[in-house]
C-alpha cells in the first residue's frame, strides 16, 4: 500500500524576501512544493506525493528553501519528520517545528505536514482538482549596448512575475511562467526574439497573459504600475 505525504503550509518565515518552498529527499527522488511569493506563514496548496510503503517506520528529512533571485537558493530551516504507525485511510497531520538555520526564521516557525496511508484497492494520490491554468509570459528588454538602454527592464520582468505568482494564483514553474531577457549572459532560448515570443505564447496554448516590460523606470518592491507596460491578453 502507498502513503501519501502531504506539505500544506508553514509559518513565521520572517526572511527577506519571503519566498519560500518545502522540499525532502526519499528513496532517491527529490520532492519540492511550490513557491508562495511574499508570505511569511507560506501555503502549499496541493502539494502531494505518493511514496511506496514497506510496513516500517518513516522518517523525512524537510528543508525550508527561500529564493532569493532567480539562482540563488538560500536553505533557512529543516526539521525531520517521523511516522512510527499508520491506519489505512487514516490522515495524521500535525505541525512540526523546525530548526532555524538563518536570522528571521522565528523559534515559533513550523511546518504542517500530513501522512495517509491508502487502503488497499485505492491506488494513486488524491486528485487535484481540475480546472483551468493560468499561465504568463514575460519579457524584459534593456537594449543593452546602445542608446536606448533602459536599466531596470530584467528586474521589471522578475518583479512582475513574483507579483503575479504570489498574488494572483499563477504557478512558478518554466511549464506556467516563462521569462525571456536580452542581454550577453541570456541563452538563445531565453532571448526575447521574436520566435521565442511566439513559441513561448503556443506552449502556453490558449489561454496566456504576456507582459512587456521595457520602461526606464524601476517598480518598486511592493508597487505594481501598469503605466509602464504594456500588457496583452490573448484569450
Amino acid at each position: 500500500m502507498p502513503v501519501v505525504i502531504e506539505v500544506l503550509m508553514g509559518r513565521h518565515f520572517f526572511v527577506e524576501p519571503p519566498n519560500c518552498y518545502a522540499t525532502f529527499t526519499c528513496g532517491g527522488q527529490e520532492y519540492t512544493t511550490d513557491t508562495h511569493h511574499n508570505a511569511t506563514n507560506p501555503k502549499w496548496p496541493n502539494c502531494k506525493y505518493e511514496l511506496a510503503y514497506d510496513g516500517q517506520p518513516i522518517s523525512i528529512d524537510f528543508a525550508i528553501m527561500q529564493r532569493k533571485s532567480r539562482e540563488e537558493r538560500v536553505k533557512i530551516a529543516s526539521v525531520t519528520v517521523k511516522w512510527e504507525h499508520f491506519l489505512p485511510g487514516l490522515r495524521k497531520v500535525e505541525d512540526y517545528l523546525v530548526t532555524r538555520l538563518v536570522d528571521g526564521v522565528k523559534d515559533t516557525a513550523a511546518i504542517r505536514a500530513a501522512a495517509t496511508l491508502l487502503p488497499e484497492g485505492i491506488v494513486g494520490a488524491p486528485e487535484r482538482p481540475q480546472g483551468p491554468r493560468r499561465k504568463a509570459l514575460f519579457v524584459g528588454i534593456c537594449y543593452a549596448g546602445t542608446e536606448s538602454y533602459l536599466p531596470k527592464c530584467h528586474e521589471d520582468a522578475e518583479k512582475m512575475k513574483n507579483y503575479f505568482c504570489g498574488h494572483w494564483g499563477f504557478n512558478d514553474t518554466p511549464e506556467d511562467t516563462k521569462v525571456l531577457m536580452d542581454g550577453e549572459g541570456a541563452s538563445e532560448s531565453s532571448r526575447p526574439t521574436r520566435d521565442n515570443i511566439k513559441a513561448g505564447m503556443k506552449q502556453r496554448g490558449q489561454m496566456v497573459m504576456v507582459v512587456v516590460c521595457c520602461t526606464p523606470v524601476s517598480l518598486q518592491p511592493a508597487v505594481i504600475s501598469f503605466g509602464y507596460l504594456v500588457l496583452f491578453v490573448f484569450p
